[in-house]
């Protein structure tokens, strides 16, 4: 990791790369929010960015 980036930074990236996955679950899947949002709280502890 670099250091000169802001500290704040890496959460910003997780936060939207958790973002567009689920849009695109949304999209491609047409998945309710409700499932999408169950989906993303059980996959807490892993990396749900990685199933994309």
């Amino acid at each position: 990791m670099a250091k000169d980036r802001p500290p704040g930074s890496l959460v910003l990236a997780l936060a939207s790369a958790v973002i567009s996955c689920a849009v695109r679950w949304y999209f491609s899947f047409q998945l309710s929010l409700r499932d999408i949002d169950e989906y993303l709280r059980g996959a807490t502890y892993s990396s749900p960015a990685k199933s994309c």
